[in-house]
């Protein structure tokens, strides 16, 4: 005679699949909440850039103005002119806040944006040349040209083109925000301004 309770306790006929259910709706929980989270830092990465993007765009479009109303008789280039003439500050012999030197006496009036090296935005210098040509470059100068402070002054704007990754723009409407720098060391022998490429812009430096 079997027990009354015989059997009593066992799971029923349809409990594992009800476990197999909930377990599958956690998972898919899991995977919602995954997936969201991802979602939502991407697109905040993305806001990021464009952020980023427009600040740059909007401190070049200042930068060019500010530049352009510089004047190499006048005050802040004249003082720093003579003052890298006679030697620099000493911590950099070739660079002054708003002016580079080049050996050869040509120089270029200056504006840095200090950026990142990996990620938005990029650096960006934008520079009035003595040649009448307007140059950028998303190389890393640093703050202050710290960046290049050890290094020799270059011969000639042409010469800082090549080296530095400068590129020539029209300020009247050309592209200065593209990257012309993947990282690494300074170049030298190879040609980074190319041969003949003349901006529609003032051809009369600063």
């Amino acid at each position: 005679m079997s027990s009354p309770l015989a059997g009593e306790g066992a799971p029923g006929p349809g409990a594992g699949a009800t476990r197999g259910r909930r377990l599958l709706r956690v998972l898919a929980w899991v995977v919602a909440a995954v997936v969201f989270m991802g979602g939502t830092a991407t697109v905040g990465w993305l806001l990021n850039v464009r952020n980023q993007a427009r600040r740059r765009a909007g401190w070049s479009r200042a930068a060019i103005q500010q530049i352009a109303s510089l004047s190499i008789t006048n005050e802040p280039l004249s003082g720093e002119l003579a003052e890298l003439r006679a030697g620099g500050d000493g911590r950099i012999s070739w660079a002054a806040p708003h002016l580079l030197l080049m050996t050869n006496g040509e120089y270029l009036a200056f504006a840095s944006f200090h950026g990142h090296n990996a990620g938005p935005p990029p650096h960006l210098l934008i520079a009035h040349g003595s040649d009448g040509r307007w140059y950028y470059s998303s190389y890393h100068f640093c703050n202050e040209m710290a960046g290049v402070s050890g290094d020799e002054p270059p011969g000639s704007i042409a010469g800082f083109a090549s080296r530095y990754f400068a590129r020539p723009f029209d300020p009247a409407g050309g592209d200065c925000l593209a990257p012309t720098w993947e990282g690494g060391l300074p170049r030298s022998g190879a040609e980074g301004t190319p041969e003949g490429q003349q901006p529609k812009g003032d051809q009369h430096g600063p």
